[in-house]
């Protein structure tokens, strides 16, 4: 019976089973890790003889008193998550229509890469991508896929002695972060932000689920990047370099070396931020392929968000012709 289950009433031990034996290796979903990002969030659920077979994690905000459904950033795709071998359209439908029933408004919800078939095209969403290798073939027949300028970059790398060492120390990562990265990108990163993002490393490499890659040069750290292992993916979560590192291409330099030690396995490598159109131009470079997924919005009381605009509007002209005066 599909149901929704407010925050304190989840079962954790069911939630967790359900997204450990489902097909989507997602590691976002996982209630740990929901619990560290969103604090507090809701639950719809599919129950049959005590078991979660099927699971939708609601995250959500309030705002002047409103309930809504809220992504963060930090969870890259979540959705309607099964243990059923194979979910068809009409209970996924179904599963989808009882979400729409317990919001009013969905101000962004990503949904993951197996449920982008089951939509409806009149159902408030837009397509989004990101890029994946599938890492089944030998090294050499991947590394024959890689674009030219991208086997310059890593032969550089090598000539140029770089070491490459696994950590589990989040710090010096986050540094290189802040200091090189945050300011490029479009997303406002606060103080909270770090944390979650310090906490979110820790649990996974504590439950042996993350690793850390450092790129030295002359004995310093130039570059740095971030992997969540979860199943048969390795998702490439974030990474940076100094001035140093973008020189000798550092980063390129850690994919390499999980690609050429995962290969000839059933291991996928699943590049995060596709969406920009250079990471999907860099993330291509590997032969990596696009995979598409759907983001939503809804807004069941559209006419008042629209009304609440021209009142806004109207209230800022004259506002503007009163200190015009």
């Amino acid at each position: 019976m599909i149901k929704f289950i407010s925050h304190p009433n989840i079962d954790k031990t069911k939630w967790d089973d359900c997204i450990i034996d489902s097909g989507e290796s997602c590691i976002y979903a996982l209630s740990w890790y929901l619990d560290i990002v969103y604090k507090k969030w809701d639950a719809i659920v599919d129950e049959e003889d005590k078991v979660y077979v099927t699971v939708m994690p609601l995250p959500y905000k309030k705002k002047w008193g409103l309930k809504y459904v809220y992504q963060s950033w930090h969870t890259h795709q979540l959705g309607i998550i099964s243990t059923i071998p194979t979910i068809s359209f009409v209970y996924f439908q179904k599963f989808f229509n009882f979400f729409l029933s317990k919001t009013n408004y969905i101000a962004t919800y990503d949904f993951n890469i197996s449920n982008t078939t089951f939509f409806k095209e009149d159902q408030f969403y837009i397509k989004a991508y990101t890029y994946n290798l599938n890492l089944n073939k030998p090294y050499n027949d991947l590394y024959k896929d890689y674009k030219k300028g991208l086997k310059g970059d890593i032969k550089k790398a090598k000539k140029n002695d770089l070491q490459i060492q696994f950590s589990i120390d989040i710090e010096p990562l986050l540094i290189l972060f802040k200091e090189n990265t945050a300011s490029k990108i479009n997303i406002e990163i606060s103080a909270n932000d770090y944390n979650i993002m310090r906490q979110l490393i820790q649990v996974a490499l504590n439950k042996g689920l993350g690793k850390i890659y450092y790129i030295f040069h002359n004995n310093a750290i130039c570059a740095g990047a971030f992997f969540y292992i979860f199943h048969n993916k390795i998702i490439y979560q974030f990474a940076s370099s100094n001035e140093t590192g973008r020189y000798y291409n550092g980063i390129s330099f850690i994919l390499n070396h999980v690609i050429e030690n995962n290969a000839e396995t059933s291991k996928t490598l699943e590049f995060e931020g596709g969406m920009v159109p250079t990471l999907g131009k860099f993330f291509k470079g590997f032969g990596a392929y696009p995979q598409y997924y759907n983001i939503l919005y809804y807004n069941k009381f559209k006419f008042l968000t629209n009304l609440f605009k021209i009142i806004q509007i109207n209230f800022l002209k004259k506002m503007f012709k009163k200190s015009s005066l």
